[in-house]
């Protein structure tokens, strides 16, 4: 609880001690908090070598650039063909939507890997999740209708802010440590 609270007072008084550049390095470090955690439960916890989580975090980031971004920005933005009109039907200035939208397709990629992987133990699940993240690579590269290709995303509008990313990494911290400390989390560990 102490740990707790001076993680919120420092959130809270970090933009009168530092600059931009500052702020954005603890935005970054408040990012590194959040998947280190969820690494940790993956692997540290359960005992599970999965190497998949860098391809939800690509596809939920994806969802989210291309909610954000408007039609006319996808227009200028896809140089190598043109956006799937699905793509620019989606436009949303709501944060609060994008990172929903981002979860949402995070956990749908998340079930349909579950039900590839769900026997698979050991080296086994790390060659198939590290191939499932490779999928998801060459997916994004020879699909530029729909992600621009290898050109990537520029442009996004920077909606975040330290309050936000520090108040989602002290919740993941406080749920993860529920989680693992919980009768399901012991359960997990055995």
């Amino acid at each position: 609880l102490v740990y707790i609270v001076l993680a919120i007072a420092f959130i809270m008084l970090a933009p009168q001690f530092f600059d931009g550049y500052g702020i954005g390095i603890l935005n970054q470090i408040a990012i590194y908090i959040t998947l280190a955690v969820s690494y940790n439960l993956i692997n540290g916890v359960t005992g599970q070598f999965s190497l998949e989580p860098n391809g939800f975090i690509a596809v939920g980031a994806y969802a989210a650039a291309l909610v954000l971004l408007s039609s006319e920005q996808k227009l200028d933005l896809f140089s190598l063909e043109d956006p799937n009109p699905i793509i620019l039907a989606l436009h949303t200035n709501s944060f609060i939507l994008a990172l929903l939208v981002a979860g949402f397709s995070a956990c749908v990629l998340s079930l349909i890997l579950a039900f590839a992987v769900f026997r698979v133990r050991g080296d086994y699940l790390a060659i198939v999740t590290l191939g499932f993240g490779i999928i998801i690579q060459k997916l994004a590269i020879n699909f530029p209708s729909w992600t621009n290709g290898s050109m990537g995303l520029n442009g996004i509008p920077l909606l975040s802010n330290l309050y936000w990313t520090g108040g989602v990494a002290i919740i993941s911290v406080i749920l993860i440590l529920n989680l693992v400390y919980s009768k399901f989390g012991r359960a997990m560990q055995a």
